[in-house]
C-alpha cells in the first residue's frame, strides 16, 4: 500500500508543503521541476482554447497522493495541464527532480507504480462525471446480452505478433515480451449489438481491436452519456481489472467486431514471474490512462463550446512540444479552416493514425473521433455533387424520365445521411396525377456546390422518398428559368425535363415571353396531369427559414392548375420543417395533410376571387403549420425572414 511513509522512504529527500487557494501548482508547457504528491484539500484542472481566452475547469480530485507532474516526465518533461489549488489550501508532498526523462527509470517499485495508475484512473472517473454537464443525454435503452463467438482463424503467432507491434500501448514492449502475450491471445467475435464489457462489472481480460466498431457508452439512471468509440485497430481496453477496478463504460459492438483476448490471470501470473515485464507495463498502463484523461478534458472543450475545430487546434497546439516539427498534424488545424481542404485534413489523419509514431496516432485517433460529423458532412457534400453530376453528365440521348429516376435513387442514399420523420403517409391518393404543394424553406449556404448551385433538399426529398416510393415515378417540377450566367442551374433543370416559368430571378424580359411562358406552364402542367403525373408545385413567392412565420403569402398557380384541370386533380399539402439545417442540427420533419379538391373545399366559394381563397387557405395550412413546430418545440418569431425570391408556380 502507498502512503506518505512509502513515499518519504523512495523519496527521503522531498518534503511537506501548504499552498493557498487559486495557486497553480503546475503551468501547460512548463519545465518539469517537481513532482507534488496531493496529500489533503482539492484541485482543479483548467483549459483554454486560446492563451487570452477564459480558462474552463474541465475536472477536480482531491486527496488519495494524486501524483501531480508524473506524466510529464517523458522527453520533453514538459507539463501537459493546468492545475491550481481549488480548495481554501492544501498539502503536498513535494519532489524535486532532476534528470526528468531518466526519473521514471530509477523507481524499480511496481507498487508505486500501481498506485499512480489507481489514482490515474479514480481521476479518469472524475473527468468523465464532470462531462455529464456538457455531454448530450440520450435515452437509455436496455444493451442485447453480452454474446461472443471463438474463431481458430488468423490465430497463428505471427498474426498476433504483428498486431501487437502496431498497437500504440503495446509497442512499447520488445519482441520477448510480446512473444509470451501472443502466446496467451484468443481471438473473438462480436455481432452487432453485442455487449463485451459491462459497466460497473470486472473484465475477465484485456481486449484488443482487430478490427470493427465498438461504442462506448456510460449509463446514468435512465440517461446515456456517449464516450470515445472503439475503431483503432490495436486499441486496447477491458484493463482496469488490472488494478482492481471496475468497468467505467459499457463497450457494445456497433458492426461486426474483432478482437483478441488475453485472460486476466495471464497477466497476473507474467507480473510474479517478470519484474521487468511489470514495471514496463505499469508504466505503460499510467501512459493510456493518462491520454484517456486528456481525451475526456478535450471532450469537455468540444461539447462546453461546441466548436470541434477549435477543440482540435487546441489538443494540437497542447502537444506541440511532444510532436516533432515536421509532423503533419501542424497542418490539421488549417486544414480544416475551409470547406475545400478539409478532405485533405481526413486523409492526413487517416493516413498517422495508421503509420504514424504512437503519439500521432492517439492524436490522430482523438481528432477522427471529434471529427465524425464534419467526415460524415464532408460525405454528404459528395453525394450533392453525385446527384448533381448524375443529371448534368447523363448521355444526350437518355431520356429525361429515366434521368429523373437516377436522380431519385442519388437522393435517397442522399437522405441516409440525417435522421427524418415522415407522417401522414396513409393520406396519400391511392394513385398518382395530383398537385402536391409544400411550404418552401431556404437551402443551407454551407452546402452550395463548387460552382455556385444549390439543390434544393425538401422538393427533392419529396420526390424521391414520397412520390417515387408511393407511386414508383418521382414527378414533375415546376422550377424558374435561370438567368443568362446561371450555366449550373440550366444545365441541371434543362436535363431533369421539369417545367420551366419566369420569374422575378430570371433574365428581364418582355411580357409577351412572360405570357408565353405562363400560357406553356398550364398547357404543359396539365398534359402531365392527364397522363397521371403528379406535379410538385411551392405555391409561395419567397422561401424561408424554419423558425419564421411560414408559409409566406401563396400564389393562385397551383390551385388555379387545378380548377382548369380535366378531370379535377386533388391538393396534397406537405409542411415541411427543419430542411433548411444542416444535417446534424436538427431531425427533418414532413407531414402529408389531407388531399382535397379546390372546387369542394369549404373555404372555396366560386363567386369570390380565387385568390381570396388561396388567401384564406393560406392561413389554414399555417395553422396546421404552427401545430407542427409546437409538437417540434420550434420558437416561432412574429415577423417573416425574407432571403430570396422563388417563382410564381413554384420551384
Amino acid at each position: 500500500m502507498t502512503d506518505l511513509t512509502h513515499l518519504q522512504q523512495q523519496f527521503p529527500e522531498g518534503e511537506v508543503i501548504e499552498l493557498k487557494k487559486d495557486t497553480l501548482v503546475c503551468h501547460i508547457h512548463k519545465k518539469i521541476a517537481y513532482i507534488h504528491w496531493l496529500i489533503a484539500g482539492r484541485v482543479s484542472f483548467f483549459v483554454a482554447l486560446n492563451e487570452n481566452d477564459p480558462e474552463i475547469e474541465v475536472c477536480d480530485f482531491e486527496g488519495a497522493l494524486l501524483p501531480i507532474g508524473w506524466n510529464g516526465m517523458d522527453t520533453p518533461s514538459r507539463h501537459t495541464k493546468n492545475i491550481s489549488v481549488a480548495s481554501e489550501k492544501a498539502s503536498f508532498f513535494r519532489v524535486a527532480i532532476s534528470g526528468h526523462s531518466a526519473f521514471l527509470n530509477t523507481i524499480k517499485d511496481v507498487a508505486l507504480h500501481r498506485h499512480v495508475c489507481r489514482t490515474q484512473f479514480s481521476l479518469l472517473q472524475r473527468a468523465l462525471l464532470h462531462q455529464k454537464r456538457v455531454l448530450p443525454q440520450h435515452q437509455f435503452t436496455e444493451p442485447a446480452p453480452r454474446n461472443s463467438t471463438y474463431d481458430a482463424i488468423a490465430q497463428h503467432t505471427t498474426a498476433i505478433m504483428e498486431l501487437l507491434r502496431r498497437s500504440p500501448f503495446f509497442e512499447f514492449f520488445d519482441d520477448q515480451e510480446l512473444l509470451l502475450l501472443a502466446g496467451q491471445a484468443i481471438r473473438r467475435e462480436y455481432s452487432p449489438t453485442n455487449i463485451v464489457l459491462a459497466q460497473d462489472e470486472f473484465s475477465d481480460g484485456i481486449y484488443i481491436l482487430i478490427e470493427g466498431y465498438i461504442k462506448v457508452y456510460r449509463a446514468d439512471g435512465s440517461q446515456i452519456l456517449t464516450q470515445w468509440p472503439i475503431a483503432t485497430q490495436g486499441f486496447i481496453f477491458g484493463w482496469p481489472h488490472i488494478i482492481q477496478e471496475r468497468e467505467i463504460c459499457t463497450a457494445q459492438a456497433v458492426r461486426q467486431s474483432s478482437v483478441y483476448f488475453i485472460p486476466e490471470t495471464s497477466f497476473q501470473a507474467l507480473f510474479k514471474t517478470n519484474q521487468k515485464f511489470s514495471l514496463r507495463f505499469f508504466k505503460r498502463l499510467n501512459w493510456l490512462i493518462d491520454n484517456h484523461i486528456n481525451a475526456a478534458f478535450i471532450r469537455y472543450l468540444s461539447f462546453y463550446f461546441n466548436a470541434n475545430q477549435l477543440t482540435i487546434q487546441y489538443l494540437i497546439e497542447n502537444y506541440q512540444t511532444q510532436i516533432k516539427i515536421s509532423s503533419k498534424l501542424h497542418q490539421i488545424p488549417h486544414l480544416l479552416n475551409h470547406r475545400s481542404t478539409k478532405q485533405l485534413a481526413f486523409n492526413i489523419l487517416e493516413q498517422l493514425n495508421e503509420s504514424g509514431t504512437s503519439r500521432e496516432r492517439r492524436i490522430a485517433s482523438i481528432c477522427m473521433d471529434l471529427l465524425v460529423k464534419d467526415r460524415e458532412e464532408a460525405a454528404y457534400l459528395r453525394q450533392l455533387q453525385h446527384i448533381y453530376e448524375t443529371v448534368v453528365d447523363a448521355d444526350p440521348q437518355t431520356e429525361a424520365a429515366a434521368i429523373r429516376k437516377a436522380c431519385s435513387d442519388a437522393v435517397r442514399k442522399l437522405c441516409a445521411f440525417f435522421s427524418y420523420q415522415i407522417e401522414g403517409w396513409e393520406l396519400l391518393p391511392a394513385k398518382p396525377g395530383h398537385i402536391f404543394i409544400y411550404n418552401h424553406l431556404i437551402n443551407h449556404p454551407y452546402y452550395t456546390l463548387p460552382n455556385n448551385f444549390q439543390i434544393t433538399l425538401e422538393s427533392h426529398f419529396i420526390s424521391a422518398m414520397i412520390l417515387d416510393a408511393k407511386y414508383g415515378d418521382p414527378g414533375i417540377r415546376t422550377v424558374r428559368i435561370g438567368r443568362s450566367k446561371e450555366f449550373a442551374h440550366q444545365d441541371y433543370y434543362e436535363k431533369l425535363g421539369y417545367i420551366s416559368v419566369f420569374t422575378k430571378e430570371s433574365d428581364v424580359t418582355d411580357s409577351a415571353k412572360r405570357q408565353l411562358a405562363r400560357s406553356q406552364f398550364f398547357e404543359s402542367a396539365k398534359a402531365h396531369l392527364r397522363a397521371g403525373q403528379n406535379i410538385i408545385v411551392s405555391p409561395e413567392g419567397t422561401s424561408y427559414r424554419t423558425e419564421d412565420s411560414i408559409p409566406g403569402a401563396f400564389k393562385p398557380g397551383a390551385f388555379q392548375l387545378a380548377l382548369e384541370t380535366d378531370p379535377e386533380p386533388m391538393i396534397v399539402p406537405i409542411i415541411m420543417l427543419h430542411f433548411d439545417k444542416r444535417i446534424h442540427e436538427a431531425k427533418k420533419y414532413c407531414r402529408i395533410l389531407p388531399p382535397f379538391r379546390v372546387s369542394e373545399h369549404a373555404l372555396f366559394k366560386k363567386e369570390e376571387s380565387l385568390q381570396s381563397f388561396v388567401d384564406q387557405y393560406r392561413l389554414a395550412f399555417k395553422q396546421q403549420v404552427d401545430e407542427a413546430k409546437q409538437l417540434l418545440g420550434i420558437k416561432m418569431p412574429s415577423t417573416l425572414y425574407h432571403t430570396k425570391t422563388s417563382n410564381i408556380y413554384g420551384k
